[in-house]
C-alpha cells in the first residue's frame, strides 16, 4: 500500500541494515511489487545522497508523465539493471553504472517498428545529469536516443532517425522531425511528474 506523491507504488519488502544507522546512514535490501514498478536491490540514503546497488527491475513508462517525440504520452516498459547509481539533491548524478532497454519506440512508431525496435543502452553521469544513450535498428531505420535526467526533475530527450527506406523519411518530415542530411531529428523536454 505504499504511495509516493499520491501515486500508488505497491507493496514493499524492506530488510533494514542496522549497522549503517550508527553512521547516520539508512541502508536496506528493498523489493517493490506494484502496478507500475517491479524490482529489487540495495538502497541507501545518508540525508543528501540516494544510492542504489545491485538492482534489477521493470517500470511501466506510462506512469511517469513523459512525452514522446510525437507529443503523445510515452508507453511501454523500461527494464534496467543497476550495478551502482548515486544521486545527490545538491550535485545530481555522482556515479552511474547501469544498463537499460525499452520498447517505448516500438509503441510510438507503430508500423515502422513492426520488426521491433528495442532500444538498448548504458547510463553515465555528465555534469550532474544522468545521461542514457540508447540505440536500435531494424530493416526500416537506425535510431539513436539520448535521455538526460537532471537533478531538478526535468528531462530532455533527443531522437535521431536514419531511415533505410524513403517512406519513413517522408512520414517523419510530415510529423515535424527536422532533417539534417540523411537523418531526422526530434527533441523533447519536460518534467518527470512521478518519480521514486
Amino acid at each position: 500500500g505504499i504511495e509516493v506523491d499520491g501515486q500508488e507504488v505497491g507493496d514493499a519488502e524492506i530488510g533494514l541494515r542496522f549497522l549503517p544507522l550508527l553512521t547516520a546512514r539508512a541502508s536496506a535490501a528493498l523489493a517493490l511489487r506494484g502496478r507500475f514498478i517491479d524490482g529489487l536491490g540495495d538502497v541507501g540514503f545518508d540525508g543528501t545522497t540516494l544510492s542504489v546497488r545491485d538492482a534489477t527491475g521493470t517500470a511501466d513508462l506510462s506512469r511517469f508523465g513523459l512525452v514522446d517525440v510525437f507529443g503523445q504520452p510515452v508507453r511501454g516498459t523500461l527494464r534496467g539493471s543497476i550495478d551502482q547509481l548515486e544521486f545527490s539533491r545538491k550535485d545530481g548524478c555522482l556515479a552511474a553504472d547501469l544498463d537499460v532497454s525499452t520498447d517505448a519506440l516500438t509503441q510510438s512508431l507503430g508500423v515502422y517498428a513492426g520488426d521491433g525496435l528495442e532500444l538498448v543502452g548504458s547510463g553515465r553521469c555528465e555534469d550532474g545529469d544522468l545521461v542514457i544513450p540508447m540505440v536500435a535498428e531494424n530493416d526500416d531505420a537506425i535510431l539513436e536516443v539520448e535521455l538526460r535526467l537532471m537533478p531538478n526533475g526535468r528531462y530532455h530527450s533527443i531522437l535521431l532517425v536514419t531511415p533505410l527506406e524513403p517512406q519513413l523519411g517522408e512520414f517523419l518530415r510530415q510529423v515535424g522531425f527536422r532533417q539534417e542530411g540523411g537523418t531526422f531529428v526530434a527533441e523533447r523536454g519536460g518534467s518527470v511528474e512521478a518519480a521514486l
